[in-house]
């Protein structure tokens, strides 16, 4: 290898630590015909030979495994024996033979290359996994089952656990309505039993008022011109007032008393409007709040009862007044709007005011329910507004506007005519 490499038959070479110095003593070439590459860091000071790599023992004598335990020791014991002036050891080229050194470099060396008995180092194949580690994969599989059998149960567990909640809460649920209803019927009971004693003591000045009033118009008619004719006008108002409000008055004793089974008759809602804010119109402008008439140009006919139907229109009104005093606006609005389709004669009140809260809508019309402040409000308004309008076989619905403010939008059936019979057109 020394001379292929000095006479450029190849690049490169390597030998054994001391062949170099060995044969420049022998004076086969001369050491600077070579470039050895040294060994870099003082891993070997006292190292009087050139090295390129770290120091590895010499390989041991092995035995072979058809040789004799006995001819072994004998020949381990000649070479332990062995001098440097042995002619065998001459003859080798050697020192002689020592106890085994430490072979670890060696060892770390060949599983750095991954050759000889390291050839397949390092490599793991699934056959000795299975092999090495049979026990823990049963185990582990094991394992893996009793959790997936664990978080079905659990899962199934958790389900059941939501279904009882549910059940509980439906039945909480339940319960306080049942409650509710039970507390909100007990009011409306005893709200029955006092407006028969509100309305007997309601009634007789009531009738003292409008027998009065009733009594000058009759003795004017009698002797006419006795009496100026603005305060006729007034006199007549006080009788007109009196006489609804009889009539307000008996209505809410058979509303909360007994069921009403009174006759529906054809009515004209225009006219019925009309004719309901003429009591609150000085209430509206005492708010100052403007209202808005937009009433159908044609007849809007349906069938119902005129007092419902100003207790209607006078709650829904009265209503938008309390909603606008919530608010500090420059203009405060009311509109009363009526149209027709098909089916329905159509009432509209709205205003722009705060609106309704998203959350109680459904609550809107249940009795003693109210957004107002504690203490300004019965909460009786609405509820009597929807069961009005279902006597009269109508519909009511609420929402907030795009801007401002809220809409409460009535629905009566229309009434048609059909060979001089009048019929509702749901």
């Amino acid at each position: 290898m020394v001379y292929a490499v000095r006479e450029g038959i190849v690049d490169i070479g390597a030998v054994r630590t001391g062949t170099l110095e060995r044969m420049a003593q022998e004076h086969k070439f001369d050491l600077g015909e070579f470039r050895v590459f040294q060994l870099s860091g003082d891993d070997h000071p006292e190292q009087r030979y050139l090295i390129s790599t770290r120091l590895y023992p010499e390989w041991p004598m092995a035995k072979l495994k058809g040789t004799s335990r006995e001819l072994a020791e004998k020949v381990t014991s000649a070479l332990l024996k062995m001098s440097p002036d042995d002619s065998a050891a001459i003859a080798a080229r050697c020192a002689g033979w020592t106890i085994p050194l430490n072979y670890q470099s060696v060892h770390q060396l060949l599983k750095t290359l991954r050759t000889g008995p390291y050839e397949d180092f390092g490599k793991v194949t699934f056959g000795e996994v299975l092999r090495q580690y049979w026990y823990w994969l049963i185990a582990a599989v094991v394992f893996v089952i009793a959790v997936v059998f664990f978080a079905i149960y659990v899962s199934r567990l958790n389900r059941r656990l939501e279904r009882a909640i549910v059940t509980i809460r439906e039945t909480g649920r339940k319960r306080n309505e049942a409650v509710r209803l039970t507390e909100e019927t007990a009011k409306l009971a005893s709200i029955g039993v006092m407006s028969a004693g509100i309305t007997h003591e309601i009634n007789q000045p009531l009738n003292a008022i409008r027998l009065s009033a009733d009594g000058i118009l009759l003795w004017n008619e009698q002797n006419p011109g006795s009496v100026p004719e603005f305060l006729l006008n007034l006199i007549r108002e006080i009788s007109d007032g009196s006489k609804r409000i009889s009539d307000i008055v008996e209505h809410m004793r058979n509303f909360w008393v007994t069921r009403d089974t009174g006759t529906l008759v054809r009515i004209e809602l225009n006219e019925i409007i009309q004719g309901a804010l003429e009591l609150i119109t000085r209430q509206i402008k005492n708010h100052q709040i403007e209202l808005s008439l937009n009433l159908s140009n044609k007849p809007l006919p349906s069938l119902g009862d005129s007092v419902k139907l100003q207790q209607i229109i006078n709650n829904l009104v009265v209503n938008a007044i309390y909603a606008l005093d919530e608010v500090e606006r420059a203009e405060k609005r009311i509109s009363v709007t009526t149209r027709q389709d098909e089916s329905f004669v159509i009432l509209e009140v709205s205003d722009n005011g705060p609106g309704l809260p998203t959350e109680s809508q459904d609550q809107l019309f249940d009795p003693f329910y109210s957004t107002r402040n504690p203490g300004k409000g019965m909460g009786l308004g609405l509820a009597i507004v929807k069961m009005f309008v279902d006597r009269l076989n109508g519909k009511i619905e609420a929402r907030n506007n795009n801007n401002e403010g809220s809409t409460f939008t009535v629905y009566f059936p229309v009434v048609v005519k059909n060979d001089d019979n009048e019929r509702k057109s749901y």
